[in-house]
């Protein structure tokens, strides 16, 4: 709602009844309408896979499963429609039956994707190569310039990129498709990648773009010169990652910042809910950031060599919640200062927008006040990272440890002194 403020002229000569003439009053402006973000595609729960170190692990409805030991380097996974590959230095293996099957490779391939039918598309030494079986053969695609990256959209078709022009296979050939404001200009295409319930996007040196159905569009971030990668996302869900490692999510809504302190690796799976791995473990939280599980490194196969490098999800993903958990804790602390009867507000908003109180319409807001000592409790809070704010003459920010996504749920967490700034 926009409120509009009527400057009254005080002083002003009064006129008469006759001279008096109607006033047009301003208009109450709507609001801009948000359009909802897409709803999520229907998907089933399926299995993560994680790699640790040199080992090759499961997780689903059953728990953690080794399915790999020691392998001759650190494995990572490639973007997958159909059954998953697994890259180990400069071998490619086909995941069968929870066993690594090797695919013999011509050279180190790059940009490795499989296909719903289960053909592994990579490139090596320049060229586009497949493996439809147990080989890979070379395609005889030969553009001008460079071959620079491949994906594989959600409808299966298989695209590639120089450094400003794509390209999509049709039949046994490819054909170049124009992006409006890429192709012929000087912006380089930094990324090409998709998610297998979502869209085809492309990071550029001048901004974001999505293509959904057969059109490609442009998706404002505010920050269209700073990104260096698109994580895709279901739906019309995504990540982006600015030049200065910050991480934001973004939908049909716009973008928003994600704060999570020593973040290393995000997946977002069919479900729309976010996997992160962090030095201390791996959590679950849904797209809003709500924490739905947390895995400490020493309940994971890595037990105190904990160290993930790389994840994929299948389809929704596994179940994460234990029966009649709640993601939700109670935190305990003191404001700096003793005094009684102090307003403490706490919520996922870093800042309050003008002309308004902290955390004013977001709905994880939780209050409490202080008691003798400055002391306070507050009830309910949500498991993630929360700032808190305390009334002292006016609203003043507070410096504090951090809180509270590192929470297990109905945990009690003590924060310490809220030092105001």
């Amino acid at each position: 709602m926009i409120a509009i403020a009527l400057a009254l002229c005080a002083g002003c000569k009064k006129k008469s009844k006759e001279e008096s003439k109607p006033v047009d009053l301003p208009v109450a402006v709507p609001p801009v309408a948000v359009a909802p973000a897409r709803p999520l595609p229907a998907t089933k729960p399926g299995p993560a896979y994680f790699t640790m170190g040199k080992l090759l692990v499961r997780y689903d409805a059953e728990g953690w499963t080794r399915l790999a030991l020691d392998l001759t380097g650190r494995p990572r996974f490639a973007p997958a429609l159909g059954p998953h590959v697994v890259i180990v230095g400069d071998s490619v293996y086909r995941l069968k039956d929870d066993k690594l099957v090797e695919v013999p490779s011509l050279s180190l391939p790059t940009s490795v994707s499989v296909a719903t039918d289960g053909t592994i598309w990579a490139l090596a030494d320049g060229k586009v190569v497949r493996a439809p079986a147990e080989t890979f053969l070379i395609d005889d695609f030969k553009p001008e310039d460079p071959l620079r990256g491949l994906a594989i959209a959600s409808d299966g078709s298989v695209w590639l990129h120089t450094l400003d022009r794509t390209y999509v296979r049709a039949g046994d050939s490819w054909r170049p498709v124009d992006v409006p404001n890429v192709t012929g200009q000087v912006a380089d295409i930094l990324q090409l990648a998709a998610h297998p319930q979502g869209d085809l996007y492309l990071v550029t040196s001048i901004g974001l773009h999505r293509r959904t159905g057969d059109r490609w569009a442009p998706i404002g971030t505010g920050f269209d010169t700073e990104l260096t990668a698109v994580l895709p996302g279901p739906a019309d869900r995504f990540a982006v990652v600015r030049k200065n490692y910050e991480l934001r999510l973004g939908d049909s809504r716009g973008t928003r910042e994600l704060e999570q302190t020593d973040l290393r690796i995000i997946q977002i799976d069919g479900s729309g809910r976010l996997w992160l791995v962090t030095g201390d473990g791996i959590r679950v939280k849904d797209f809003d950031g709500k924490l739905l599980r947390f895995f400490r490194s020493d309940e994971t196969p890595g037990g105190t060599a904990f160290d993930v490098s790389d994840l994929r999800i299948v389809d929704g993903g596994p179940p994460v919640n234990v029966g009649g958990e709640r993601a939700r804790g109670k935190v305990t602390g003191k404001v700096e200062g003793s005094a009684a009867g102090v307003a403490v507000i706490v919520c996922t908003s870093s800042k309050p927008d003008f002309n308004t109180e902290p955390c004013e319409g977001v709905d994880n807001t939780r209050r409490t006040m202080t008691v003798a000592g400055g002391r306070f409790t507050i009830e309910d809070v949500p498991l993630a990272p929360l700032k808190f704010w305390v009334k002292r003459g006016e609203w003043r920010f507070t410096v504090h440890d951090d809180c509270c996504d590192h929470m297990l749920p109905d945990a009690t967490f003590d924060i310490g002194t809220l030092r105001l700034k």
